[in-house]
This record gives C-alpha cells, sequence and structure tokens, in this order.
C-alpha cells in the first residue's frame, strides 16, 4: 500500500506499534531517548511533528526501527557502519559547511530515489574536497566532513541557508545542478591537519577514473573503508538550525566516540572547560587582522596582537577563535603552525607546552600581555618568540 492509498489512522497505528515493540509501551520514553522537550499531555500532539522533523515521515520512522533500537541509526550512528553493506556513502563536495549547507545535494531525481530505497534515516556519508579550482589547494582530494542525513527529501533550496542560495546560484554548472538533496540531521567535520587523502581513505571504493561519477551520484563506501571512521578525528558542528550563538571550543574526538550514541539531556546551564583529550599536538601563533589602534583603544606603532598555543588541529583553534567575533573588520589569522611547516607534531601536550611556554616568556619580555596566551608585540619579536618555542619544544623530546 503507497504512502498515498493508506488507511484513516495509518500514522497514528505506526506510532503506536513501534512505541510498544522498542520504547516499552512508553511515549515519554520515545521523548526522553530522542531528547524531546514535551512531557505528560503535551507528548501526543507534539509527536508528528517531531518524528517528521527528524525522521523525514511517519514511514522512514517506521523503516528506522527495523533492526530495533539500537539498530536506528538515528539514534545510534555506528548501527550504520555494521553488517557487510553499511550504509556510508561517499561524495565530492567544493567544501563543507554545514551551517549553511546542511544536506546532501544530488542532481538526479533518480539517484535520490535510489539511495532512498537502499538506505534507513540516519545513513551516513563522508564527504571529500572535489580536485577542482574553486577548492583551496590544501584541501583538494582530502575527506573533510562527514553528515548523518534524514529521509526528509525536497529541493535544496529548502534545506539552504540564503548565503548558500546565493552561492549555488553563483557557482552551480546549470539550472538543474544540485537540485535535490537529503536533509542532515547532524554533521562532524575532520580536521584539515589528520584528514585523509581519499585515495588513501577509500582505496576501494575510489579511483581517479570513477571520481566524476562518485561526485555526481555518490558511491556506497566498502566495510573496511567505513570502519576507517571510527578512527578518523571528527568534530561535532552544528547545522542551520542549531543556536548560533554556540561559540565554545571545538573538541575533537575519536570518531567511535564522537559517533556513539549519547542520552539527549538539557543543554548545561553552567558549561564547564573543554579540553583535548591527549595526544600529538601543534604548535601555533594566531595574528589579530584588522587596525590595532582601533581594537586596543590605543596606539600600537605598528605592534600586532598575536596568541600562542598548541592544539592538534591549529585550523580548529582560528575558527573557533573567529567564531567569538562578532562579524566586523577584525578576524584571527593562522600566522604560524607547526603543521604548515611541514613538521611532524610534537608527541604530547607536555612537549608543546614547553614551546608554548617559550613562547610566551619571550613575548612577555619583549613585548606586552594583554592576558593569557595574547600578546601585543612587533614582527621581529614574533618571529623570534616562534624559533624560541619550536626550539624549546624540539628540545623537550631529546
Amino acid at each position: 500500500m503507497s504512502e498515498g492509498q493508506r488507511s484513516p489512522g495509518w500514522d497514528a497505528k505506526t506510532i503506536t506499534s513501534v512505541v510498544k515493540q522498542h520504547y516499552d509501551g512508553r511515549l515519554s520514553e520515545l521523548f526522553e531517548a530522542h531528547g524531546w522537550p514535551e512531557r505528560g499531555a503535551a507528548m501526543m500532539p507534539a509527536q508528528g511533528r517531531h518524528i517528521v522533523e527528524r525522521y523525514g515521515s511517519i514511514a522512514a520512522f517506521a523503516k528506522a526501527h527495523e533492526d530495533g533500537r539500537d539498530g536506528n541509526f538515528v539514534l545510534n550512528p555506528l548501527a550504520a557502519m555494521h553488517g557487510e553493506a553499511p550504509q556510508v556513502l561517499l561524495k565530492a563536495y567544493w567544501g563543507f559547511d554545514p551551517e549553511n549547507w546542511p544536506c546532501l545535494t544530488l542532481t538526479d531525481r533518480g539517484r535520490v530515489d535510489t539511495i532512498l530505497a537502499e538506505s534507513r534515516p540516519g545513513f551516513l556519508c563522508a564527504i571529500y574536497a572535489s580536485i577542482v579550482p574553486q577548492v583551496p589547494e590544501e584541501m583538494r582530494g582530502k575527506v573533510i566532513g562527514l553528515y548523518q542525513l534524514s529521509h526528509d527529501v525536497g529541493e535544496a533550496e529548502r534545506f539552504l541557508t540564503p548565503s548558500a542560495r546565493a552561492r549555488k546560484k553563483e557557482v552551480q554548472l546549470e539550472d538543474e545542478s544540485w537540485k535535490f538533496a537529503f536533509r542532515a540531521i547532524a554533521a562532524w567535520k575532520i580536521p584539515l591537519e589528520t584528514a585523509p587523502r581519499v585515495a588513501d581513505f577509500a582505496q576501494k571504493t575510489y579511483n581517479s577514473d570513477g571520481a566524476r561519477s562518485i561526485a555526481r551520484f555518490g558511491a556506497w563506501l566498502a566495510p573496511e573503508e567505513a570502519n576507517k571512521l571510527l578512527d578518523i578525528d571528527l568534530i561535532s558542528v552544528p547545522l542551520q538550525a542549531s543556536d548560533p550563538g554556540c561559540t565554545g571550543d571545538s573538541v575533537i574526538l575519536r570518531g567511535a566516540d564522537a559517533l556513539a550514541p549519547s542520552k539527549p539531556g538539557p543543554v548545561s546551564q553552567s558549561p564547564g572547560v573543554r579540553r583535548e583529550a591527549e595526544g600529538p599536538k601543534h604548535l601555533y601563533m594566531l595574528c589579530l587582522d584588522g587596525t590595532t589602534d582601533h581594537f586596543l583603544g590605543k596606539p600600537a606603532h605598528s605592534k600586532k596582537i598575536v596568541k600562542v598555543g598548541f592544539s592538534k588541529s591549529p585550523t580548529t583553534r582560528r575558527d573557533d577563535h573567529n567564531r567569538a567575533l562578532p562579524a566586523g573588520a577584525f578576524k584571527w589569522r593562522l600566522s604560524s603552525s607547526t603543521y604548515a611547516q611541514g613538521m611532524d607534531a610534537f608527541p604530547t601536550s607536555r612537549h608543546a607546552l614547553a614551546g608554548e611556554d617559550a613562547m610566551k616568556a619571550y613575548l612577555l619580555e619583549n613585548g606586552e600581555s594583554l592576558g593569557g596566551e595574547f600578546f601585543l608585540a612587533s614582527d621581529a619579536a614574533i618571529t623570534q618568540a616562534w624559533r624560541n618555542g619550536i626550539k624549546a619544544a624540539m628540545n623537550s623530546q631529546r
């Protein structure tokens, strides 16, 4: 029976059946598992709206539970990688910007219908950067992000932000390019510093001869390729509908941890300090671009504002600091990093900390502290501080 031929009350009966089978017959447990806020009498009128927003339709909601609650990809992204035919698609993009482009876009409606038939809501799609001039050179050919996708399908412009719609019109190859889309329900970016090359990541699925086909249609990854996501660094990033005021530091997690199901709960009103896990670190230095006199409210005498530190992903730290700034004339630039210089990461935080401390000490003596890891210094002092930092970190390994 097609959706158009379903009898009256089918939606309600289907929801009741799924709740009875997988949520102990309790609507409150369904809401708790999905992090939906309503309780009591407010749940019944809200259930259909929430289900369609998360899954795409009531039918998709039922399909997602075919392997039970633990096998529901929406609640457990790791389940999408199980079995002989994991539901992880590979697709090429010109970049990865889920906040403005929170969807998987395709040109062919027939391909959309095929993916709908072959997948369940919550399937994953690994995005790699196309090898085209429109993509920054350091990003080309690298796996840069991961979408979790619903079965909510429609014309792409329905999901894109105004800026993304304008961008699409500017760069699309023809009017029908990227016309259709699957709406994303979650997204993770992969730090540029640890992003694998697609040719190494998907040795079985990807080849240069088939790159054009993958860019247009996507291709399902082999099990051994999909499982590589478990060991890739992932950073959860907001989608268009997420809180735009979230400007905290990004947390880099191993894929197995980032994709593991977690019990939803209320947002903390007193967020704690989040720190990167231990592991290899790069030194970095950020420089604030803009008129320094205006920022300080006093003459800077041609000196610059810099921030020193260490991280597994200096580019991610730069992006974190830029998100904390309002749109305007000031922007943090990654002026130096050991990654950009082609150096291996220092083995632990302890080694990188020695380099950070050396930079701080030199800038404190030869510049002006602006608090914490921020300094005002001349170009010469900045250059020497960077040299001292690398030397101290390298010496700490001996």
